[in-house]
């Protein structure tokens, strides 16, 4: 009989798991990934808001800076020297009168009729948004209404640019050398930490943190209150940032400052001549 060999085979008991140090090391490094990740997520989301603040403060101050001194700019343009045209209430709070598209009539003839029709050389400057002031050649001085709501061709909204005629609601006689001026007058003024045109609803701009405004003599170092003596005017505005950064601790409050200034010529000021 042919022999028979028995193979005896011997398996070895391996373990294909991990080991609980392994397991704890793994943890511990998904750990530190995730909070890598998640820290830079959150600082991006914090320098995004940053930005987002720095830039909505900057647009904020500087609106504020351009529209005082284009206003400041432009007042007196077309309005008589001897009127008071800046009326300093304080140094965050100015009233200015300016007439916003040059509207001036002179009358070169007395009109016998009282008219509602008023004819003018440049209809197209008047505005029925306006305060129409008529400057009597006796000294006195009226105050005339446009007849907004009249529309009948040519008016339009009281206005007929074709025939350069303006409508008033109520008749109004002009004498010679009688003038006819669009007046419209802006105050400016900080309320908390708002810029505010006329009333306090009229918010042109938020998170102002001061606005100063200073008027000089020709000299530019003598200041003054006074319209006739007034040449330049320097304003300064400072702005914050809305929210707080942690981060930041030159205010107790956190919160990002710029402040702006500009030095302006007042060109249509009697000192200015």
């Amino acid at each position: 009989m042919p022999k028979t060999f028995k193979h005896r085979t011997s398996q070895k008991n391996s373990c294909l798991g991990v080991t609980l140090l392994e397991l704890l090391v793994a943890l511990a490094l998904a750990i530190f990934f995730v909070s890598v990740a998640f820290f830079l997520f959150v600082d991006s989301g914090r320098s995004y808001t940053l930005q987002e603040q720095m830039a909505e403060m900057n647009k904020n101050t500087r609106f504020v800076l351009q529209r005082l001194s284009g206003s400041l700019t432009q007042a007196g343009a077309d309005l008589p020297l001897s009127w008071n045209i800046v009326d300093v209430n304080s140094a965050q709070d100015i009233s200015i009168l300016v007439n916003p598209q040059g509207a001036i009539y002179i009358s070169r003839e007395n009109t016998a009729v009282a008219s509602l029709d008023i004819r003018v050389d440049r209809a197209n400057s008047f505005s029925g948004s306006d305060t129409l002031l008529c400057l009597r050649n006796t000294g006195s001085r009226d105050t005339l209404i446009l007849n907004t709501s009249y529309n009948i061709s040519p008016y339009i909204n009281g206005i007929d640019t074709l025939g350069n005629r303006i409508r008033v609601q109520s008749p109004t006689a002009l004498a010679q050398r009688d003038t006819l001026l669009v007046v419209q007058k802006s105050r400016y003024f900080k309320s908390g930490s708002t810029i505010c045109l006329n009333q306090t609803s009229a918010i042109i701009a938020d998170d102002i943190d001061s606005l100063a405004l200073e008027f000089f003599k020709a000299n530019g170092s003598t200041p003054t209150t006074q319209w006739s003596e007034m040449v330049y005017a320097d304003i300064t505005v400072r702005g914050r940032t809305q929210l707080p950064d942690a981060r930041y601790s030159e205010y107790p409050d956190h919160k990002r400052r710029i402040t702006l200034n500009r030095r302006i010529r007042l060109e249509n000021a009697p000192g200015a001549f």
